[in-house]
């Protein structure tokens, strides 16, 4: 899942912003709040800033709906400014991508401890390999080792970090990692390109660059749904905060067969996208909203 950005907007001229790389793209630090996990005994979401060097991780948890919620926020510092974040299983696993002080790309997945009595999102279906279809996303929510519930407090809850990518990558100015992780959609802003970064790889696939896909010219946020009778889709958007919304635009990318290899594109002004089936924002179903 990605990123929800708040309203806020910070100019990277405050003097209260971070300290950043240079040739960091953006004219604006935004705060982000980036969802996972979401059912009655666990609520799990990421915090922090574009173009900081924190992200806070909170978990609202309980052993049952009955019981009351224990909340736990547990601040993580990185070394890099952060360029987007990404999740995956609910927040069990993060995908961070960042500037590092000497202009090089660093793309890290952060996985969290599943300690024995912890709430976890499972996916239990067999891996696959891209061009291999796949049913529906159906992950499973369920306390981890066949041990009674343990509250957060009680736990340390690390996240073990392995970097995926590091060098001159240009800037990933957005991402989204497949459900099922398969492999990771990267929009790199400098050269206005879109790639997919396999499981296991570190060679990146050039999927379109502007010249196939206009729209890469700009993109604020990359998530992928699902909407009913038509399967898997990757959503693009350019949004740009206070603007009117006749700046805004929508690119959806299909993989109605759900292995990674899209079927096409279509693109949508504001006014178009409402008009749209799609518009209706009520119609989709989220991978992170767990019955």
């Amino acid at each position: 899942m990605s990123i929800q950005f708040l309203a806020t907007l910070a100019l990277l001229a405050t003097p209260q912003g971070p300290s950043l790389p240079s040739g960091f793209l953006g004219l604006y630090i935004r705060e982000f709040t980036l969802p996972g996990v979401h059912s009655d005994v666990l609520r799990q979401s990421f915090t922090g800033m574009i173009g900081g060097r924190e992200i806070t991780h909170i978990r609202h948890e309980r052993e049952t709906p009955s019981h009351d919620w224990e909340v736990k926020e547990t601040p993580i510092s990185v070394t890099y400014a952060i360029t987007y974040v990404a999740t995956r299983e609910g927040g069990d696993e993060l995908y961070i991508a960042g500037l590092k002080d000497n202009g090089d790309a660093i793309l890290e997945r952060w996985t969290f401890d599943r300690e024995p009595g912890r709430y976890v999102v499972r996916f239990d279906a067999a891996p696959t390999p891209v061009g291999v279809p796949r049913g529906p996303y159906s992950p499973a929510l369920s306390l981890f080792g066949q041990h009674p519930y343990v509250p957060p407090s009680r736990r340390v809850d690390p996240p073990n970090k392995t970097v995926l990518l590091e060098g001159s990558y240009g800037q990933f100015m957005c991402m989204e990692a497949d459900p099922e992780g398969r492999f990771v959609l990267l929009y790199e802003g400098e050269d206005e390109k879109l790639y997919r970064l396999d499981a296991g790889s570190s060679n990146l696939v050039l999927l379109h660059s502007s010249v196939t896909m206009p729209t890469l010219e700009q993109v604020s946020s990359m998530e992928a749904r699902y909407f009913p009778g038509e399967g898997r889709k990757y959503l693009l958007r350019k949004s740009l905060g206070s603007v009117p919304k006749s700046f805004e635009s929508f690119t959806l990318i299909h993989d109605s067969g759900n292995d990674g290899i899209f079927e096409g594109f279509d693109v949508y002004t504001y006014d178009a996208w409402k008009a749209e089936p799609y518009g209706q924002w009520g119609d989709w179903e989220l991978f992170w909203m767990i019955e």
